[in-house]
């Protein structure tokens, strides 16, 4: 007879004189729960973020369904095993939120907040609030099975876990950080050997009947856990408030359409463009523009040979999604005033799951004269809608430079597109006076984008931008370079 057929005799109430006492004494139904415990605990204080975020959640969640399914099967033994089995539920509780928690780019508001500067704690409290009724759960088994010496390896547990606290919030590494965790597995082996040794003392076990299988708690969790994060990430997005697009054509508004295009700005910007944006370039002389396509995925390297035993390794993509278009059309050459669009349009869907940002940064951004335009704009069933961007905010923008940051004056955009539509596009448009003829004006634009429909933990464009080394080295995030640069003697 194994443990799980023992159980199930206990289940059914079958009375002591059913089983054989030598029965009883090779087989105790608490070895396999302790198993459990052990393992979740060992797993649950520790950190495993050198396997990634993602792996290191999950084992700390499944940790948590261990420690329940051990604890429920002893937790009418005493009342400490009790206690552990409410600590085990309420620890599994407050993982499963800051998973979601991490999952969702809403960490503004008050909840996500609270979870994240304190769910940490909470995580640390719980695993050693559990720690400590296993310890004290071992000692009352101890006492019925009459065990006249009792284990220090939980005591030793509790000691080891306040110090790793405080390693933690010291940041402490090195080879310190070695030791103590040959120390930790010690102590750890040292717990299983004292259940073991209790499990040949022998004790009179209290019968827990348990209605709910733990296939069904396991099953249940990851169940709760799935559907909130399918949840989070169909719905980790800005809520845009889009409308249908009427551009308002009239006579006027199509003489200067005619006269913009006959200086050389695309349809497709034109198309994009508010009736005021085109009618404010009705005087417009002259114009300087700059347009390209770029890759919005990875891409894959290719490796060329380009001379005899000489190779060139380049990275090469199969699609250009984004075409970007930079125009400069002067308004008045004697004031040097410049009305200036920076228009994105996509030539195919690269995938928006989550959010995209449209940043434009240069020193001569400080001269802007009057308020900035542009909308987004979205094609869905023949039809063209639009949309402000979500955010809109000047600020200055820092970059790398051989090590060194320097701040320009910028333009920060933030959005998401509608994941129904079959075209994506939009644009910003100022104007620029007083600029000193020979003085070259440079404006770089930026388009941000996440590739990939599942990013763990969620952060939204600027939030990754905002550690630039993380963003050119996360795969899961694109960032195009365009730009205009030209002096205001210049042009056609």
């Amino acid at each position: 007879m194994n443990d799980k057929e023992f159980d199930n005799l206990l289940e059914s109430e079958i009375s002591e004189n059913s089983i054989d006492n030598e029965m009883v004494k090779g087989i105790t139904p608490w070895r396999r729960n302790m198993e459990y415990v052990v393992v979740g605990l060992f797993f649950s204080m520790v950190s495993f973020s050198d396997v990634g975020k993602i792996m290191s959640h999950l084992i700390m969640f499944f940790a948590g369904i261990m420690l329940i399914v051990g604890f429920r099967g002893l937790q009418k033994e005493n009342k400490w095993f009790f206690a552990g089995y409410i600590g085990s539920i309420i620890k599994l509780i407050i993982y499963t939120v800051i998973i979601i928690n991490e999952a969702t780019i809403w960490k503004d508001n008050f909840l996500s907040r609270l979870i994240f500067e304190n769910g940490f704690y909470l995580n640390i409290l719980s695993a050693l609030v559990i720690t400590v009724c296993l310890w004290r759960s071992i000692r009352a088994v101890e006492k019925k099975a009459q065990v006249t010496k009792g284990s220090k390896s939980p005591v030793v547990l509790i000691a080891w876990y306040l110090v790793a606290i405080i390693m933690a919030i010291y940041n402490v590494t090195s080879m310190w950080v070695i030791g103590f965790m040959i120390t930790y597995v010690a102590v750890f082996v040292c717990l299983i050997k004292v259940y073991k040794s209790l499990d040949k003392a022998g004790y009179a076990i209290e019968p827990c009947v348990i209605k709910v299988s733990n296939k069904f708690i396991v099953a249940g969790a990851v169940i709760v856990l799935s559907i909130s994060l399918v949840w989070v990430y169909s719905n980790n997005m800005y809520t845009m408030d889009w409308s249908e697009f009427n551009q308002g054509e009239t006579t006027e508004v199509n003489e200067v359409r005619e006269h913009l295009a006959s200086l050389g700005v695309p349809e497709m910007v034109l198309n994009d463009m508010t009736k005021d944006d085109i009618l404010a370039c009705t005087d417009a002389i002259k114009i300087i523009i700059e347009e390209e396509d770029f890759p919005l995925n990875e891409g894959y390297e290719v490796e060329e040979e380009v001379a005899p035993n000489s190779y060139k390794i380049y990275t090469k993509y199969d699609a250009y999604e984004i075409h970007m278009t930079s125009i400069a059309l002067c308004l008045n050459e004697s004031e040097n005033r410049w009305k200036m669009i920076h228009h994105f349009r996509t030539n195919e869907d690269p995938g928006f799951y989550c959010t995209e940002a449209f940043i434009l940064s240069g020193d001569e951004l400080a001269r802007i004269d009057g308020e900035i335009t542009g909308h987004l704009v979205c094609d869905i069933d023949g039809k063209t809608y639009v949309a402000p961007y979500y955010s809109m905010k000047r600020d200055a923008y820092y970059f790398n430079i051989m090590g060194s940051y320097m701040g320009q004056n910028a333009i920060y955009t933030e959005f998401s597109f509608d994941r129904k539509a079959d075209g994506y596009g939009g644009y910003i448009s100022y104007e620029l006076a007083g600029n000193d003829p020979e003085i070259l004006i440079t404006v770089q634009t930026e388009f941000l984008h996440q590739n990939d429909r599942v990013n763990f933990p969620a952060k939204t464009m600027l939030d990754m931008l905002e550690n630039y080394s993380m963003f050119n080295k996360d795969r899961d995030y694109v960032k195009t370079y365009h730009g205009i640069q030209f002096r205001p003697s210049e042009g056609k």
